[in-house]
């Protein structure tokens, strides 16, 4: 394992956090990380949907029967089949959030580990 410095005054805040939760700082900052990656993960999201949402009707209208997988404001992959899609995506994007929604419809959100996806 490697070590990350932290400079001061964050690495005194983070081990009074530590102290006061009766947690470790590494645990704090692990902590603190998850919670970051998720935030990002949900504006990734969020950014993605609202692209989707804008987009041509004659885009949208291709896929209306099928998923669509977008990343990046792109539709990088489709199927009617939401879990094919969904295994690809993990493979293809492994760690990456990737919006799977429905090709027609109002999307609804719905929380899937490790990322949150529209269908």
């Amino acid at each position: 394992m490697s070590n990350l410095v932290l400079h001061e005054p964050l690495a005194t805040e983070v081990r009074r956090i530590a102290q006061a939760e009766g947690l470790t700082a590494e645990s704090v900052v692990e902590a603190a990380l998850r919670h970051y990656r998720a935030l990002a993960r949900q504006k990734k999201i969020k950014a993605e949907a609202e692209w989707w949402t804008n987009a041509s009707v004659e885009l949208r209208a291709q896929y209306a029967t099928e998923y669509v997988a977008i990343h990046q404001r792109q539709v990088v992959d489709h199927d009617p089949d939401e879990n094919a899609l969904f295994d690809r995506m993990q493979r293809q994007f492994p760690g990456i959030a990737v919006l799977i929604t429905s090709g027609a419809g109002r999307p609804l959100i719905r929380v899937r580990h490790p990322r949150v996806e529209r269908l």
